[in-house]
């Protein structure tokens, strides 16, 4: 079974230059924990892939793989951005 959890949690940790340690720290759990979920050995809990969305702003749906949506998500911002800017003139 194709691991897309794993792969795009090491890309999005190699993307804000984070190490296991530091990830592991951020979410609770262990360095081990986040190795074993990026090699397809374990899967993260509900609300740890929660929180792993939440840390690089993305959606859950996003991480499992079952959406690529990290592109519109940055569309989405700079469109919102847009608005407020507008609003704040």
């Amino acid at each position: 079974m194709e691991n897309k959890l794993g792969r795009r949690l090491k890309q999005l940790r190699n993307e804000h230059r984070m190490s296991q340690m530091d990830l592991a720290r951020l979410l609770g759990v262990s360095r081990s924990s986040i190795s074993s979920y990026e090699n397809g050995y374990r899967h993260p809990d509900h609300d740890t892939l929660v929180r792993m969305a939440s840390c690089f702003h993305v959606s859950v749906d996003f991480l499992l793989g079952t959406e690529n949506q990290n592109a519109m998500l940055n569309d989405h911002y700079k469109e919102v951005l847009g608005e407020i800017n507008e609003l704040l003139q």
